[in-house]
């Protein structure tokens, strides 16, 4: 009886070789007869085109995809930075826009918009006004320059509610617009158009629960905050020094710092991205200060961003001649100096200022606070008056009415269409067109006599006699 091995179970299964490079033969049968120059290049080339979904599986296309799209998000960041610092930024050209409004974020020649900044008094004891004198106190060597006639003292003699200093070494223009304490609303007006929000806290007087100063802060961050930067007028508020006469050594520096660190915490509450506070009686901290309202790219506000709004600058009121008022029509129309009806009269108010946000459009309403909204007339430009160059042109002036015979006028930015021929003050760049433009009717108003009774016409009573039933003889009685 023949014998039969049975196999086992036991039998050891030796591992394929693998090579850990390709072969000759492999790379041969891989090219199918192409020289190798011509498979590198399709292999380039199809690592390139690959789309997102198929370059997954392909090692040296998904390493290429991850590239270019880092790349493009990079390239899109940068973009964006500097399309939010544009409108600051000087330019050496002027152009004009087409119909469809003032394009945002683009300086005229010369200098750019001013950064605006609202500084907020927060404690009984503060002074804003103050504070912005001790950054102008500066100087020249410091880099800070007042823009003629809008200095501190200045703007305190002629009652302007704004100063501008001009940081030389980084070529900005501030604009301050120093807010008293318990002024709440202009307050909320002012960081409403603010780039920067500078809080002015106190070292002795601490803002309690329940106070002004807490009422100020939870209302703006309701509102929406801008970038927010903490000051103190001093670290010091009992004038302590230290050993001969410093108060940067022993226990006067500690309790700086304790204070420092107290303040430091209650701006965090409000403001996650407060870093610093800085003593205003520090040169190097005042500087520092200088710095970030100069360099800094301030935080976007959603809400402002699609929206065309400025700051007041200047304000000038031209009457409307007698003729012009009854070619109108309208003789009891409330001008903006005479609202309570006494003295009333149309007329022309020019506003000059930076528009600033979503382009502007003379076909467009605008609003202003505690007036009402207004019709745009037209839009002119104006130089800037800290232009530095001849041929330097960045604002623009636009003169608005209503239906009631009140004008208004707002100041625009350039546009970015560039022209050959460069602007000059007093060029229109955009007039209302009646035919598209919005007016000031928002509401339906509804017709009395709309929903009642009226005896039928003359041929709605014919095609009713018309296809009336005949009735028989014998029914007619």
């Amino acid at each position: 009886m023949p014998h039969h091995h049975r196999a086992s179970s036991l039998r050891q299964s030796n591992k394929a070789f693998k090579s850990k490079h390709a072969t000759k033969t492999t790379l041969r049968e891989a090219s199918k007869g192409r020289s190798a120059s011509d498979v590198s290049n399709t292999s380039r080339l199809a690592s390139h085109k690959a789309s997102p979904l198929s370059a997954s599986g392909n090692e040296v296309g998904s390493r290429q995809h991850r590239r270019n799209h880092a790349k493009q998000a990079q390239r899109s960041k940068r973009n964006a930075l500097i399309q939010s610092n544009r409108v600051f930024s000087s330019s050496s050209s002027s152009s004009r826009e087409g119909k469809d409004g003032l394009s945002k974020g683009f300086a005229g020649a010369g200098a750019g918009a001013p950064r605006i900044c609202a500084v907020v008094d927060l404690a009984e004891d503060g002074d804003s006004w103050e504070a912005v004198r001790r950054i102008q106190e500066e100087g020249i060597d410091g880099g800070v320059q007042p823009v003629a006639g809008r200095s501190v003292e200045e703007a305190l003699a002629q009652g302007l509610p704004y100063c501008e200093l001009e940081a030389t070494r980084f070529r900005q223009t501030i604009q301050f617009l120093p807010l008293p304490y318990g002024a709440l609303y202009p307050i909320l007006d002012a960081c409403k158009c603010a780039d920067f929000v500078l809080l002015v806290l106190s070292a002795s007087t601490a803002i309690d629960s329940g106070s002004w100063g807490e009422l100020c802060l939870r209302t703006l961050q309701a509102q929406g905050l801008p970038t927010v930067v903490v000051a103190v007028p001093t670290l010091h508020p009992d004038g302590a020094t230290g050993v001969g006469g410093s108060k940067k050594a022993g226990a006067a520096l500690k309790a700086a710092n304790e204070v420092r660190k107290s303040l430091l915490s209650f701006a965090k509450y409000f403001s996650p991205d407060v870093e610093k506070v800085h003593a205003l009686d520090d040169r190097a901290e005042r500087g520092a200060l200088l710095r970030i309202l100069a360099t800094a790219t301030p935080k976007r506000v959603a809400w402002r961003d699609f929206r065309a709004w400025m700051v007041s600058e200047s304000a000038e009121w031209e009457p409307t001649s007698d003729s012009n008022l009854e070619s109108k029509g309208n003789g009891e129309a409330n001008g903006l100096s005479g609202l309570n009806g006494q003295n009333a009269q149309r007329g022309t108010l020019k506003v000059q200022g930076w528009i600033r946000g979503a382009p502007m459009s003379a076909d467009r309403l605008i609003h202003l606070p505690d007036f009402g909204d207004f019709e745009v007339d037209r839009i002119t430009y104006a130089p800037p008056p800290n232009a530095r160059t001849k041929r330097s042109k960045a604002s623009a002036t636009t003169a608005t009415n209503d239906n009631q015979g009140d004008d208004a006028m707002v100041d625009a930015d350039t546009a970015d269409a560039a022209q050959d021929a460069p602007l000059t003050a007093g060029d229109v760049l955009q007039s209302r067109d009646e035919e598209f433009a919005d007016d000031l009717v928002s509401e339906n108003e509804p017709d009395d006599m709309a929903n009642e009774q009226t005896w039928p016409t003359e041929e709605e009573m014919r095609v009713a006699e018309r296809f009336a039933k005949q009735l028989p003889r014998c029914m007619d009685h």
